[in-house]
């Protein structure tokens, strides 16, 4: 058995700890003048790095880890079990079995789908991180998997999702858990005073949600840590499955965790540029319906453009033609948005001769899809822009929206230069004075 560099920090945290606190006590003592190394402040400041560390390597030491394999059906092309044998069916299983303690979830699963009608040679349950226990399975096999270990442990998880989906048949069921990042920081919460878990949670944040996404890092982030116990925001839980060719069906919380029920619609393909990085390109219907990749800063969780049609079928739009209660945008990425600063790698775009400075607002597929197909072919005809009419007229829903850009395109139409020219400085006095935003 293979033990992880961070599995040995946490077995010999105790020690651990003081020996960091030496160690910073060493360090100040190289850098500080000699009367101030064991000023007060200096050793608490110590001990306190110290203490947060040992509590990151520890709070989840009573947590469930990886366990053995609860059930995987062995493919055998010709066995049938006895029809009345109860404890060879899945409904009867998943009840008095492996959830009989998580009763929550089971009511859950029967309500969402029909147990019964999935062959308990073709579903497989088990409670594991390893994906040897996928692995084994044919593809195009199993109609039901459910893996009631939360993902936060898998290393790869697109690859993980990938290897379901292909051992899945077409329309297949996968159903799983995520301990998403707000439930995470509730958890904190509920464990420890208030203001050690905010200096705790911010010390995970930086290992387990940082460092596993920057390049120079990642491979520190998993040596140490083996992908374990990553920090997962829901909306890119929902985005990498989507990607990974399922679509949602249903989720539920129960206790710090969120069940989620999904079903393959097609094929992992691995296509496609998903990044993680601050700066960003989000493919746009361009000038004659070409796609233009559009450049902005992240203001979203990762993979949250593969989920917008999910989100927006929920939660439909909101004043202005944002999608209501939008979960995606990150606490930050908010405030970006209100000082503008996502626009700003647009100009890129201006530079490079893909927008002009007032125009139609780029949409994303879904999003052009909404409008219709008469508005849809008069966009296409034109380039579009930095500044969109919403800024001119302010318009509440979704159509008046698209009258808003039908009215600017006849004007448009007519005098290209007069209207952009009045138009621009209409844009400018809304932004600038009566504090125009888009949400």
């Amino acid at each position: 058995m293979i033990i992880s560099p961070f599995s040995m920090l946490r077995e010999f945290s105790g020690n651990f700890m003081f020996l960091l606190f030496g160690m910073l006590l060493f360090v100040f003592s190289i850098l500080l003048p000699p009367q101030l190394i064991l000023s007060p402040d200096i050793v608490l400041l110590s001990f306190g790095a110290s203490a947060v560390v040992y509590l990151l390597l520890n709070h989840d030491r009573n947590r469930n880890n990886d366990s053995d394999l609860l059930e995987c059906i062995a493919y055998e092309e010709n066995y049938s079990p006895a029809r009345n044998n109860k404890s060879r069916l899945l409904k009867y299983q998943l009840e008095h079995v492996y959830l009989r303690k998580l009763p929550g979830v089971f009511d859950f699963l029967k309500s969402s789908l029909c147990l019964k009608s999935f062959d308990y040679r073709k579903s497989v349950v088990i409670c594991s991180s390893d994906y040897y226990n996928t692995d084994i399975l044919p593809e195009n096999f199993a109609e039901f998997y459910f893996n009631i270990h939360e993902i936060n442990d898998i290393g790869n998880l697109n690859e993980y999702f990938g290897k379901i989906n292909s051992r899945l048949i077409e329309g297949g069921y996968y159903a799983g858990r995520v301990e998403p990042t707000h439930l995470r920081y509730e958890r904190f919460l509920n464990t420890y005073p208030f203001g050690l878990a905010q200096i705790i949670y911010f010390f995970d944040f930086i290992w387990m949600r940082i460092m596993p996404n920057l390049p120079f890092l990642r491979k520190i982030y998993f040596a140490l840590s083996n992908g374990k116990k990553k920090a997962l925001s829901f909306a890119e839980t929902l985005g990498r499955l989507y990607y990974c060719g399922f679509e949602i069906c249903t989720y539920k919380t129960f206790d710090n965790f969120i069940y989620f029920i999904c079903r393959k619609v097609r094929n992992f393909s691995g296509e496609g540029d998903p990044v993680y990085g601050p700066f960003i390109k989000l493919e746009r219907v361009g000038l004659w319906g070409v796609p233009v990749n559009i450049y902005k800063f992240r203001t979203m969780h990762p993979y949250s453009e593969y989920v917008q049609k999910f989100i927006y079928e929920i939660n439909h739009l909101d004043a202005g033609g944002k999608i209501k209660n939008d979960f995606r945008v990150t606490s930050w990425g908010h405030i970006m948005r209100k000082l503008w600063i996502d626009e700003l790698p647009m100009l890129i775009n201006l530079f490079k001769g893909e927008l002009k400075i007032v125009g139609v607002r780029p949409l994303s597929a879904h999003y052009f899809s909404l409008y219709d197909s008469g508005l849809q072919e008069e966009r296409i005809k034109y380039k579009p822009g930095l500044l969109p009419p919403f800024y001119y007229d302010l318009p509440k829903t979704l159509p008046e929206i698209m009258d808003s850009e039908r009215k600017y395109l006849s004007r448009y139409r007519k005098h290209p230069f007069i209207t952009d020219l009045r138009y621009f400085f209409a844009i400018f006095y809304n932004i600038v004075f009566k504090r125009a935003r888009s949400k």
